[in-house]
């Protein structure tokens, strides 16, 4: 039995409040390190290190060390002076989301000419120790490189345990609905199915990173698998792109069963990037990233044709030196057509393609984040989102009209179906002297009779405090809430009793966290608790197996997670030990079967509301997983 924790979350959400914290996936990293005399091998104490391009600058301490924290991810040069000693530069030091990258400095007193500076390369340690998940991360340059990347899927498949079906990814054996998805921080899941609800662009990434265990108490929407996506930010010169590519296939036809001859039908893309500073404005303080795309992909397959539209813009300002803003806003569309060879009942369309469904989904994503540092050990952030996708499909010359409005529909007095559509479309009456009825094939001017829409948009607030408040311990909590609203409308005229399902719903959830990670030289741990509360917003038939239905309106669920990670150097790679219990993605609910009027059954493989017997459990399906001595083996960057 699920139990509920009102007082408990009501007094998490008060402290929450008050101390302005929340939960949001990392866009940003660290740099830590220390900084010695080369000669005496003793710390340089107030030796100024600072991250060129940016106004980031810290001084090391008593014992020579230093950090600095909320660096965004990319790939930066790293200055060090101090008088009396040369001046280092460290080039290319790639900060990763989350992470920690060790930089350490050895500062020469020899007699240098003014001006002149030491010049070091860095180089990716071989083992990232402050990482207690299992991850693997692709940074801009790798991206670059990758042969045949199409989409962030197929980035991914490159790792183990990583598998692609039907667009969606299964990570480690897990459903496509167990892994969540961010990008820049904000949430685009598809909450009806839990799967990726916008297209992300490989080519505008600044990194990719996938975890596929051990999620920190920061993460509490996935149980077999996070994905984060962060895009560029644009500087004070303009930098820009163009790429083309075509992709060649064999086109099948399916009246013949024959192969065609190698054409170019496969993926066609156009896309561009762009960045710099905005016009008329400081350049070192007011910039953008902007990149779009153009997709197109008939495939091999008849009637399964999907061209792709995608655009992106992240607006980057930087008012004070304590302020900083983020503007990001995304649209997709997509317009396309099903091939299903046989449906459920084995009816095919083969030798009428026309009469199969097109599709169009489309979404959008608007975001702002604003940071505000209080000094270089404490940052407190903000941010607000509104996220909408919308998903259609329908026959093809139906595709701009409602059900209710099809050729061959009618009612009775009494408002229920006593139409032709299914006789005239779907084999109501098989021919059987005729052999294509006889197979299972429509023929002529037939259309699949099967209407589907469904939309959701969110809204969401988040704030949170991050505080390095000891060099060995880095602090973060936070507070998120987010209203759904949701809008499903299904029919299918498959016989004489039309199945549908039609309702709206405004889920509420709600999540806080804390958590401290501490790193010392040779162990990592990172310890935490998330709190979890959720209002599905929907009624369901508590006595589904009597002749008389009776409706209530599902409980709000509460529950605390505990998590904890550990890591530490074990020659070449490093073990881990995780302690987590994950609630899965709150995707809304999914109609089953509803043979009335009323307001629609529903279940969702993720939440599980409810099983066959009537249960509203929203909080059933959770994994507690123990992971005892895994080798670092399983973290990859492909820098």
């Amino acid at each position: 039995m699920c139990k509920q924790l009102p007082k408990l979350f009501l007094l998490t959400l008060i402290l929450a409040l008050l101390l302005s914290m929340a939960a949001y996936a990392g866009v940003t990293g660290k740099v830590s390190g220390e900084v010695i005399d080369k000669e005496s091998e003793e710390p340089v104490v107030g030796a100024t290190v600072r991250v060129m391009g940016t106004n980031l600058a810290t001084r090391t301490d008593d014992d020579g060390e230093f950090f600095i924290i909320n660096i965004p991810v990319g790939k930066y040069d790293l200055a060090v002076t101090s008088v009396g000693y040369e001046s280092i530069l460290h080039k290319e030091v790639r900060v990763l989301v989350d992470l920690t990258t060790p930089v350490d400095f050895t500062l020469d007193r020899q007699t240098i000419e003014l001006g002149q500076e030491v010049v070091v390369y860095a180089t990716r340690p071989t083992i990232q120790q402050d990482l207690t998940e299992s991850r693997v991360t692709f940074t801009a340059e790798r991206l670059k490189s990758l042969p045949n990347i199409v989409s962030v899927q197929s980035v991914l498949t490159n790792y183990p345990g990583v598998v692609v079906e039907g667009g969606d990814l299964h990570i480690r054996g897990g459903r496509s609905g167990q892994v969540a998805y961010y990008y820049d921080g904000f949430s685009i899941q598809d909450p009806f199915f839990s799967t990726m609800g916008m297209r992300i662009m490989p080519s505008s990434l600044e990194e990719l990173s996938l975890s596929s265990g051990g999620f920190s108490a920061e993460y509490g929407e996935a149980m077999s698998g996070i994905v984060n996506a962060v895009t560029r930010e644009g500087s004070d010169v303009y930098h820009g792109g163009l790429k083309m590519y075509e992709g060649a296939t064999h086109k099948y036809d399916v009246s013949t069963g024959d192969w065609g001859d190698l054409d170019f039908v496969d993926n066609r893309s156009v896309g561009f990037h762009l960045s710099g500073p905005i016009p008329g404005m400081n350049a070192k303080r007011f910039n953008f990233f902007t990149a779009g795309e153009y997709l197109a992909n008939a495939t091999s397959l008849p009637h399964n044709d999907r061209t792709t539209y995608t655009w992106s813009a992240k607006l980057t300002a930087q008012p004070t030196a304590q302020i900083k803003m983020n503007s990001n806003f995304s649209l997709y569309r997509q317009d396309g057509e099903i091939y299903n060879h046989r449906d459920v009942n084995g009816r095919s369309y083969d030798f009428n393609l026309d009469g199969l469904p097109n599709i169009e989904r489309q979404s959008y994503l608007a975001g702002l984040t604003v940071n505000y540092n209080f000094n270089e050990r404490m940052i407190w952030s903000v941010t607000a989102s509104r996220f909408r996708t919308y998903t259609h499909s329908a026959p093809g010359q139906y595709m701009d009209t409602y059900w209710d409005e099809w050729a061959g529909y009618s009612e009775d007095v009494e408002g229920k179906y006593n139409g032709t559509i299914h006789e005239d479309n779907y084999l109501g009456y098989i021919d059987y002297d005729d052999p294509y009825q006889a197979t299972g094939y429509t023929r002529g001017g037939d259309w699949n009779p099967t209407f589907s829409r469904r939309e959701s948009i969110y809204n969401s607030f988040k704030t949170s405090l991050l505080a390095q408040w000891h060099k060995s311990h880095q602090a973060k909590a936070g507070f998120e809430i987010r209203r759904h609203d949701i809008d499903w409308d299904f029919k299918q005229f498959y016989n004489r009793n039309p199945y549908g399902e039609k309702y709206t719903s405004s889920p509420l959830i709600a999540s806080a966290f804390v958590q401290d990670k501490m790193e010392f030289q040779d162990l990592i741990v990172n310890v935490g608790m998330r709190l979890d509360y959720r209002d599905s917003d929907i009624s369901y038939n508590s006595t589904p197996l009597d002749s008389v239905s009776l409706y209530k309106q599902s409980d709000t669920k509460t529950r605390l997670s505990p998590r904890l990670g550990i890591s530490f150097p074990v020659a070449k790679a490093s073990a881990s030990f995780q302690l987590r219990t994950l609630l899965p993605d709150p995707s809304v609910p999914v109609p089953v079967h509803q043979p009335s009027g009323r307001r629609y059954h529903w279940t969702a493989a993720s939440w599980q509301p409810r099983s066959r017997s009537g249960t509203d459990c929203l909080l059933r399906a959770r994994s507690g997983p123990h992971d005892f001595g895994r080798l670092q083996s399983r973290y990859h960057c492909f820098c």
